[in-house]
């Protein structure tokens, strides 16, 4: 199945630069499937691997009526990733002042971390939702083979109990392994997606008590 929700107006340039970046149509559906059923008013929602920021930003678009996400992100790629997430945060800052009649948001906030020592405290996190790194672009199997472990172990830390992650990637089996072999989470889905061609898991689980 193809991910597909539609263009956003201040995301035109989301790739400028980059080797690899998610688009904003699968970025906001990664956000829905991750908020369906499952907030509640005022939840924290983190990526912790953020790259240019479209998963927070639509995080933020998602909340309708008087419905308030609090969107925060982090990455640790300093030279290309974070300049560009800060020029598509202040694209989405204009949106929205430019729409304030219609739509009231929080925007996002940006940090510059590495994913396996979060400074954030245990259980401070509602909902985490991860494009995670895979493919030439990004690197080699092997260094997501030993980031993996250590990012979900992370993960499991700052959210809350019960509290829910969606995961994408290509490399199936290191996260499915890693992630069904865990104490810390319960796998409630795991759908397969069209990633211009390449077949991505998306995976959804909770945290376990």
């Amino acid at each position: 199945k193809d991910l597909g929700i539609g263009s956003r107006n201040w995301s035109f340039k989301a790739s400028e630069g980059l080797t690899a970046c998610l688009k904003p149509s699968h970025s906001a559906t990664l956000v829905q499937f991750a908020i369906h059923n499952a907030p509640k008013e005022n939840s924290v929602i983190l990526d912790c691997m953020c790259g240019v920021a479209g998963i927070p930003i639509e995080t933020s678009y998602s909340c309708e009526g008087n419905q308030h996400f609090f969107p925060l992100g982090g990455e640790i790629d300093i030279h290309k990733a974070i300049p560009q997430a800060i020029k598509n945060l202040a694209s989405y800052q204009s949106y929205i002042l430019d729409h304030r009649s219609k739509r009231k948001k929080l925007i996002p906030d940006i940090c510059l971390w590495n994913v396996t020592k979060l400074p954030l405290r245990s259980c401070s996190v509602d909902i985490i939702v991860v494009d995670l790194p895979f493919g030439m672009r990004c690197g080699k199997t092997s260094q997501w083979r030993k980031l993996y472990p250590l990012a979900f172990q992370e993960m499991a830390r700052v959210i809350r109990p019960r509290g829910r992650v969606v995961l994408m990637t290509t490399l199936r089996r290191i996260l499915l392994s890693n992630i069904s072999k865990s104490k810390y989470w319960n796998i409630v889905n795991v759908r397969y997606v069209n990633m211009g061609g390449s077949l991505a898991t998306v995976l959804l689980a909770d945290r376990t008590d």
